[in-house]
C-alpha cells in the first residue's frame, strides 16, 4: 500500500494518504522480473492542475465508465489497465454501499 501511495503522488501529484482503498490483485510479471500490485483509492474528483510525471505519464484524465471502454476500443489504454472493468464492478458495489 505505501509504494501504491507513493506512486499515485509522485506520477498524479495527487496525495491519497487519507483516501479510502481496496486491493484490487496482484500478479507475478515474469518477463519483468517483478509484482504488480493493484488498488482503488476513491477519491473526491477536484478541478484544478496536478503536476505529473512527464517521464511515466503521457495523459490522464478523470473518466466515466463509457469512456474507457472507448479508449480501450481504439487501444489508448496502458497494457496494465485490462482489469478496469474489475476495478469498475469493485467502486460500483463499494458505492452502493455507501
Amino acid at each position: 500500500l505505501d509504494g501504491a501511495i507513493r506512486e499515485v503522488e509522485e506520477e498524479l501529484g495527487l496525495d491519497v494518504r487519507n483516501c479510502n482503498h481496496y486491493f484490487i490483485k496482484s500478479e507475478r510479471r515474469d518477463d519483468r522480473q517483478d509484482y504488480y500490485d493493484a488498488w482503488l483509492f476513491i477519491v473526491q474528483r477536484e478541478n484544478g492542475s496536478w503536476s505529473t510525471d512527464t517521464i511515466e505519464v503521457k495523459a490522464w484524465k478523470w473518466a466515466t465508465i463509457e469512456e474507457v471502454r472507448k479508449m480501450e476500443q481504439k487501444h489508448l489504454l496502458v497494457n496494465t489497465s485490462e482489469y478496469y472493468e474489475e476495478v469498475y464492478k469493485l467502486y460500483k458495489s463499494i458505492m452502493q454501499t455507501r
